[in-house]
This record gives structure tokens, sequence and C-alpha cells, in this order.
């Protein structure tokens, strides 16, 4: 995890332009554990209200939002929830599906970075750019006050013969926030498929 690390930051005082103080942050660490809670998402928008709440649409139960933070690339999370508007139409299956998960390891996090891990097989189904969001709500399935700290590409190769079950590129980005709960939703995929599947997600961060 070279590229998350602890950011030097020199203060100048005004006081004494001479004068500095430093301050470090935290080590980065993964803040997400396996039996953290984690409840599916369809039908839902960053910015909104859960449209489709702990919605399950895999019939093998391996393949449930447990298995996305597991540490295991050879388990996955599959979603085929429908899009509001694209119910039947393959090509927007699983767009706006994802999760909402509470870190145990404390109270409140920073995120400053992921990575996604790539599942075994179909490409068409790998999620290509996804919302990260952050609320310190307690009501998780109905709350709208969801704040965006992240839109944009999932680090996973963009070449559809990208080798299976394997970790795509770590994805940094500015947060300074502490959230209690973090939502993931996909919105966009690689092709054509009825579902949207990962093999891992890593959330990483400070306390």
């Amino acid at each position: 995890m070279g590229a998350l690390i602890g950011t030097l930051l020199i203060l100048f005082l005004p006081s004494n332009k001479n004068a500095t103080t430093t301050t470090t942050h935290p080590p980065i660490i993964s803040l997400l554990r396996s039996n953290d809670p984690i409840f599916a998402l369809y039908n839902t928008t960053a910015g909104d209200s859960t449209g489709g709440f702990d919605g399950i649409y895999s019939p093998n139960p391996t393949e449930r939002t447990p298995s996305a933070i597991d540490g295991n690339l050879n388990t996955k999370y599959v979603n085929g929830g429908p899009s509001v508007s694209q119910t039947n139409n393959s090509l927007y299956r699983g767009i706006d599906s994802g999760f909402f998960i509470t870190p145990t390891i404390h109270f409140g996090t920073i995120a400053v970075g992921f990575r996604f891990g790539v599942a075994n097989d179909v490409p068409l189904r790998d999620p290509l750019s996804i919302t990260l969001e952050g609320t310190n709500s307690t009501a998780l399935n109905t709350s709208s006050v969801w704040t965006l700290i992240y839109s944009g590409p999932t680090g996973i190769d963009l070449n559809p013969n990208v080798t299976r079950l394997t970790y795509g590129a770590l994805q940094n980005f500015s947060n300074t926030i502490a959230y209690q709960s973090y939502r993931l939703l996909v919105t966009a995929k690689r092709g054509d498929s009825s579902w949207v599947q990962y093999s891992e997600f890593e959330l990483w961060g400070y306390y």
C-alpha cells in the first residue's frame, strides 16, 4: 500500500514566519472487516434516498454482499438490480446497485482510497465507475443525507482481457471528514450483461 501514506503538512504560523510545525495523519489502514454490517442496494443514485434496500438477485448465497468484504478473491458479490427506467434492458442491469456499510473498526473513519478485486469470470460484468458517499445518519435505508466523496473510475483495467481474480489499481481521493457509514453505487459496467459483479472492495483510510 505504498501509495497510501500519511501526508506531511507544514504549517506557517502568521505570528512568526520562521516558525513551523508539522502534523501527520495516522497510518493508513484497511477500514473494513468481514463482519461489518453491509446491505445490498439497487435503484439508488448518489444524493438520493435508498431506492431498493437489501435486494439480492444472485441465486447463489455465496454471491451476496458479505463476499465483497471477506478478503477472498475467490468469492464475489453479484447484483442484477434493475435501474429505475431500464428494468428489462440487460445493458443497464446492475447499474445503480451496490451497498452501504458501517465499519466497526471505529465510530468514525476518514476514507481516502479504495481498490476493487476482479471476479472470476464474465468481464462484461466488471464495474468501471462508481460513486462513494459517506453519512453520519443512522437511518441508512431511508436517509437522504449522503455526502459524495468520490465519483469516477474503479481502477479496474479497461482492457476486457484483464487477468481475473486480481486487484485493480488503487484509487486515491481527497477527504478529511469522518463518517460512520459509506454507500457505494455502480454507475457503469464494461458491457451488456444481466449482472454487475466484483470479488472484493477494500476501503482505506484512518481514524
